[in-house]
């Protein structure tokens, strides 16, 4: 069966094939996504889905957002414009082409967060809150430009590998396969702890783009800023970093165990690790 929620390499030295995570080219991630599918189709949850769940959820989004364009919020939008040059020139002509169309909207919301949207009869939408815009910007209210830059590229790595519609589907697995509806080959506790896999790959996969197209030290700036705000205080990502490594080490385990359904997000910890490797050892890795 066709692994629609994965792109294959394109070629031996595919910028999309290295950037992604290798969970994501396991066999044990390529059954998942099949029985996935397979699953899915048999309870006609994807078809659902697919022509009301995320069209619907698109809507809801973009009702209550504000289209950033070069009339609205110009600022914003150079600098979104500025990140999209940036894939291009990251990916070139492996760049599937719907991420080119990708629009970006602002909103007013007391979490600091930013969401992608791409799926199949719908152009991609970034939505992206006041909240964590504020965050990267500085006490004057001036955008922290290297900032919001790694913010963008961590959701246009999301459009990338369309992991929006792979999500929604994980998120439906999951419910009915804690709910008992459904089972499978393996016990639903290995299911679940692949699905988190899974969840954990698309995520470091977005950072890894975001890695390779921001600043280390603003990446490191917008970790520390999601975890303890910001105020315009002076904010040092090295040291917050330092002091993440310092934790005792059973922590890492601590907050990865169980299974994660409701938010894709992996621990800052977990996150900035991978991220510090892959820097480190991948033939890929910024200086």
């Amino acid at each position: 069966m066709t692994n629609r929620y994965n792109i294959p390499p394109e070629s031996a030295h595919s910028v999309l094939a290295e950037l992604k995570h290798e969970f994501l080219t396991t066999g044990e991630s390529l059954a998942l996504t099949e029985e996935l599918t397979d699953i899915l189709e048999r309870v006609q949850a994807r078809d659902f889905m697919q022509r009301n769940t995320l069209p619907n959820f698109r809507m809801q989004q973009v009702m209550s957002a504000v289209e950033v364009t070069d009339t609205q919020c110009p600022e914003l939008h150079r600098i979104f414009q500025n990140a999209l040059k940036n894939l291009e020139d990251l990916f070139g002509p492996e760049l599937p082409p719907h991420v080119r169309k990708t629009t970006l909207w602002r909103k007013l919301d007391a979490n600091a967060n930013a969401t992608s949207l791409a799926f199949q009869g719908a152009d991609p939408v970034i939505i992206i809150t006041d909240s964590l815009l504020r965050l990267v910007s500085d006490a004057s209210g001036k955008y922290i430009v290297p900032e919001l830059t790694a913010v963008l590229m961590h959701e246009l790595g999301h459009v990338v590998y369309a992991d929006c519609e792979c999500l929604f589907c994980m998120k439906i697995y999951t419910t009915l396969l804690r709910d008992g509806t459904i089972g499978g080959e393996l016990c639903a506790l290995t299911q679940a702890q692949a699905a988190n896999k899974l969840f954990t790959g698309l995520e470091f996969t977005a950072d890894r783009v975001m890695f390779k197209t921001s600043e280390w030290p603003s990446i490191l700036n917008v970790f520390a800023k999601l975890a303890g705000g910001y105020g315009g205080e002076t904010i040092d990502g090295e040291l917050f970093f330092k002091q993440l490594e310092k934790l005792d080490p059973n922590a890492e385990a601590v907050i990865t165990t169980g299974i994660m359904m409701a938010n894709p997000h992996q621990p800052i910890l977990e996150r900035l690790k991978e991220l510090k490797n892959f820097r480190e050892n991948h033939t890929l890795g910024n200086t």
